[in-house]
């Protein structure tokens, strides 16, 4: 024990220096909220006292909108939460906490709450605290949807640079030098003064990398630049960060852009002693909105650098979070295997900068055996709650994709789970390879791969054995389980029977019908090679970069077909590609063809050149209202190319696309031979090809052909639905842009928002989910399209409408330069809770019908000026006229 804790003592030693002048940061705005999608539901934890807080209670509100959460409340201690959030059992948890919450033994508290919400010893959420010096840290750090690509690199410590565009590395053993990766891909050495604190806070200025990386001495108020030698240090002072050299100048920190920051050999950098910690200064003005940093002084590592195994060795592949996750998971795994008779022992003892026997009393007190691996015991249970996780779980951040030692995938097919990864060459690993699972499971049955000592949690797969892999060999576990939560696979059926089972002859019909459109135009697409995955991202705008990384990785055996759909697609049309791509539901990556989405790209765009509005429509409507090729859970059929030949002369001399939509509802049913009848059409989510050969659909699947046709000829549509509130059954109809979205029913032939249920739709009632109006949408919106006839369905995004039903009212903006002022005319955009509302170019004053006491955000354009933004609320009685400035009106 002498031994073991002279080494714990060696690496404990920390540094404290008294702190000067400090230069307030300024206070930034939070962004706009923009809900992000994301599978298997995520939790808001929150004490009493902290969602009572009025600045506080906004972080809550942020997430629970971005993410649709779900927020759980306690009152006394967290583990008081435990029943509620096992009966949630989201993927991810955000516990929302006041800097003074935020101390160690709440980061223990969370780390052993986490591993007790279901029978196994595993962490069942992927799990963050967020925290900041004041509530507008954690606003901000919440508000952030954008994801991050991490291509710059900073540290204090050297780190290896192949995995990033650029790069500068100070040294903490050696001064006076530092590593510098320039944008040509080429590593010097360079020079600098011995004292580099002040070039250390130049490079966080100045260079905003997207990654910071320290290690070293450090306590909760200092970081000591140099490990072997003399330096300045970093501090904090009322929450800001700042360098201070030999000399005792003082230089604050303000790099606002987004970054993470890893200190994962400091000690103490994740114990937050209130908001004058380190942990908040980084995140006050250093712009760090993920942080890992162990809560205690750190000797063993494998909490901390294990991380690094994870992020950097396996470039792309895992965010920061669930790096962290997995690394927890390896740690725990290894306490399983090796230490069975410790390994849920709980440690209450981390002092050990004050007690020099504290080791001792840990082994005592714990009953750990004297044996040559007690060190690793020991360690492994001082580091499995201590390292913290700071920031919002499911904010994605990871590095650009890079080729790691091995190829990994996981594939289900029928309930039966393969995880198979591949050695590019003879290589080891750090820590064992890990998948993330497309959905919790539980029960896991091992059919075959028992010799790779497979793990298979909530939340992942890992396999642990062997220590190092061959070159070329791959290593296969195959598995069998069931969801943990068991989704409601019946559907709702009238009396008589299935309703669901086509006839053979009618499927028949419509197989025959689907795989006639399918086949590829008479023009033959040049044969091109499939790029590689990282060349494939490259060709993508920088902004869906992220999402396409994962989204090419969730495509499985058919990621060649994506690959080659963005090796072929013509460069202007790149973006649709790509838009496609980010939102496509999960088993259309898995299934499409790559000649399907070109031909479905290729006919959008000609069909937004033949109409008279697709000049000027924007992109937004474009990308999520006619190129995507599905609207609900249809049968994914080649419907465009036959549309557009068939229908586009009867919307040549139209001029809207409202003229245009009232044009094909009159036309597709009757030429197409198909008509409405609730019983005799096989199923209610028909696609097109299924309705033509059966000749009758219900509601939905006349809408879906109705949505369908105008998307062919480039008229924005969406289907909407609801159950009533006040009669028997559902209804589905389609909304159509004209300016703003209006209401049509399929196969209903009639002007624009004058059909037979808008009394019905008027009563939608929005406190029960079930009678609240939903609208379609491709791409995700973090609310689900409820589907009547599925219940168990919740993968179609949806947007809430109810409003725009049940307090549609006229409303009239004036467009001013100032109260009183001149009239301008300009390009508008309204949006409500990021969907676009409505639009006008070239006028100062419009009409539209919208929701009363709603919140619009207008995106007003001036004539040959620069966008600005105005918000109001549309009164919810009373006035029908509103006046937005182009001068700020202060």
């Amino acid at each position: 024990m002498k031994k073991l804790l002279g080494l714990a003592l060696l690496f404990s030693l920390v540094a404290s220096f008294s702190s000067r002048h400090v230069v307030a940061a300024e206070a930034t705005a939070a962004p706009e909220i923009k809900p992000v999608a994301i599978e298997g539901g995520y939790a808001v934890v929150v004490s009493k006292e902290t969602s009572a807080d009025p600045e506080w209670s906004k972080v809550v509100a942020a997430l629970k909108k971005k993410y649709n959460a779900e927020v759980i409340v306690y009152s006394g201690k967290i583990g008081e939460c435990r029943s509620d959030l096992a009966k949630l059992l989201p993927r991810y948890a955000c516990f929302v906490a006041k800097p003074d919450e935020a101390t160690r033994e709440f980061v223990i508290a969370v780390h052993r709450l986490t591993r007790k919400l279901d029978d196994d010893p595993y962490t069942d959420v992927i799990w963050g605290i967020l925290t900041g010096y004041d509530a507008g840290d954690a606003l901000r750090i919440a508000s952030c949807s954008e994801p991050l690509v991490i291509r710059k690199a900073a540290a204090g410590t050297g780190i290896g640079l192949e995995n990033f565009e650029t790069g500068i590395c100070y040294n903490e053993g050696e001064k006076g030098v530092h590593v510098e990766k320039g944008a040509d891909g080429k590593v010097e050495k360079k020079s600098n003064p011995d004292d580099s604190t002040k070039a250390l806070v130049d490079v966080l200025n100045n260079y905003k990398p997207d990654l910071f990386f320290t290690s070293g001495h450090a306590s909760e108020r200092n970081w000591m630049i140099g490990y072997s030698y003399k330096n300045g240090q970093f501090r904090c002072k009322d929450g800001v960060l700042e360098g201070t050299d030999l000399e005792h100048h003082d230089f604050p920190i303000d790099s606002p852009n987004p970054k993470v920051y890893l200190p994962l050999g400091n000690c103490l950098m994740g114990h937050i002693i209130g908001p004058d910690s380190m942990a908040c200064a980084y995140m006050h003005t250093a712009g760090v909105n993920q942080m890992t940093g162990y809560v205690v002084s750190t000797w063993y590592g494998y909490g901390g650098w294990g991380i690094e195994d994870y992020f950097f060795g396996q470039p792309g592949r895992f965010s920061l979070a669930e790096s962290f996750f997995a690394n927890n998971q390896a740690l725990v795994h290894r306490l399983e295997t090796e230490f069975p008779d410790s390994a849920r022992a709980e440690n209450d003892q981390w002092n050990i900068e004050r007690d020099p026997q504290v080791m001792d009393k840990i082994v005592a007190k714990l009953g750990l055996k004297e044996s040559d691996k007690l060190k690793d015991n020991l360690g492994l249970l001082w580091d499995r709650d201590t390292v913290a996780f700071y920031g919002d779980p499911a904010w994605d951040a990871r590095l650009a994709p890079h080729d790691s030692a091995w190829v990994q995938t996981l594939t289900e097919k029928d309930g039966v789970y393969t995880f198979s990864v591949t050695a590019k060459q003879d290589t080891g690993w750090g820590r064992p390879p890990i998948a993330f699972l497309p959905h919790r499971l539980k029960g896991a049955t091992i059919v075959s791969g028992k010799e790779y000592s497979p793990t298979v949690g909530g939340l992942f797969v890992m396999i642990s054995e062997p220590k190092k892999f061959e070159k070329g060999k791959t290593y296969s576990v195959v598995f069998k389980a069931g969801e943990a939560v068991a989704a409601d696979k019946a559907e709702s059926q009238p009396a008589g029977g299935d309703p669901y089972k086509i006839p053979a002859e009618v499927q028949k019909a419509a197989d025959a019908k689907a795989a006639a459109n399918l086949k590829l135009e008479a023009e033959v697409r040049t044969p091109a090679k499939v790029p590689s995955l990282i060349d494939a991202v490259n060709m993508l705008p920088e902004k869906y970069r992220p999402d396409a990384v994962k989204a090419l990785g969730a495509a499985e055996k058919n990621q060649d077909e994506m690959l080659k759909a963005i090796g072929q697609v013509p460069a202007e049309h790149r973006e649709a590609m790509a838009f496609l791509l980010v939102h496509m539901p999960p088993d259309d990556l898995t299934s499409l063809k790559a000649d399907f989405l070109l031909e479905n790209i290729d006919y959008a765009y000609k069909a937004r050149g033949a109409v008279a509005w697709g000049k000027e429509m924007p992109d937004e409507l474009f990308f999520n209202y006619v190129l995507p090729y599905v609207n609900l859970n249809e049968r994914r059929d080649s419907w465009r190319k036959d549309f557009y030949d068939k229908f586009l002369p009867a919307v040549k001399d139209c001029k809207t696309p409202g003229e245009a939509a009232m044009a094909l509802n009159k036309e597709i049913f009757p030429k197409l031979n198909v008509k409405y009848h609730p019983t005799k059409r096989p199923k209610p989510d028909q696609s097109p090809a299924e309705s033509i050969a059966a000749g009758y659909a219900s509601c939905t699947g006349l809408s879906i052909m109705l949505c369908d046709a105008c998307r062919a000829l480039c008229v924005p549509t969406r289907a909407v639905g609801t159950q009533w509130t006040k009669t028997p059954g559902n209804h589905t109809w389609i909304e159509v842009w004209d300016r703003q979205w209006n209401y049509l029913g399929a196969a209903e032939p009639g002007p624009l928002n004058q059909t037979w249920f808008t009394g019905n739709a008027a009563q939608a009632d929005p406190a029960q989910l079930e009678h609240r109006i939903f609208a379609a949408s491709y791409a995700r919106t973090g609310q689900y399209f409820p589907l009547s006839w599925r219940p168990s369905d919740k993968d179609v995004p949806g947007i809430d409408v109810t409003a725009f039903y049940t307090h549609r009212a006229p409303l009239k903006l004036h467009i001013l330069d100032k109260p009183d002022g001149k009239p301008q005319t300009v390009v508008l955009n309204l949006h409500r809770d990021g969907d676009l509302v409505a639009s006008g170019v070239g006028d100062s004053s419009y009409q539209f019908e919208l929701a009363r006491g709603e919140k619009y955000v207008a995106e007003i354009t001036p004539a040959g000026g620069k966008p600005i933004t105005r918000e109001f609320t549309f009164p919810a009685e009373g006035e029908k006229e509103v006046s937005l400035y182009t001068t700020d009106m202060k």
